[in-house]
């Protein structure tokens, strides 16, 4: 067993630098785990427990890299999502002013 030496430095919102005995490798971490170019980790809600899945496929790790593409897909889709449903509020927004400014204008001519 070698020596493991291993830090990170938070750059602010979920960024981080991960800093080892290789090198230094950024890193984006979420409530529901991190991901760099090297690895990802899904936290499962239980202290010390997790699941890490390597990325692409180094000389020392066999992985499959499939998981990150539907990763990416599915971090767009979020997205894309979040965006159409706030566009949905806005126009549901501006109805409600037009009908409160209709209702407005017939109050002050009865």
């Amino acid at each position: 067993m070698g020596i493991r030496f291993q830090r990170r430095l938070n750059i602010g919102k979920g960024l981080g630098l991960n800093v080892g005995k290789s090198g230094v490798s950024p890193s984006i971490r979420t409530k529901f785990g991190s991901i760099s170019h090297k690895q990802f980790t899904v936290r499962t809600g239980i202290k010390g427990l997790s699941y890490i899945n390597s990325l692409g496929n180094g000389s020392r790790r066999k992985s499959s890299s499939n998981l990150f593409p539907v990763i990416i897909v599915l971090s767009i889709l979020f997205i894309v999502t979040l965006a159409v449903w706030n566009v949905f509020l806005l126009i549901i927004w501006v109805l409600k002013e037009i009908i409160y400014f209709i209702l407005k204008i017939f109050r002050k001519k009865v």
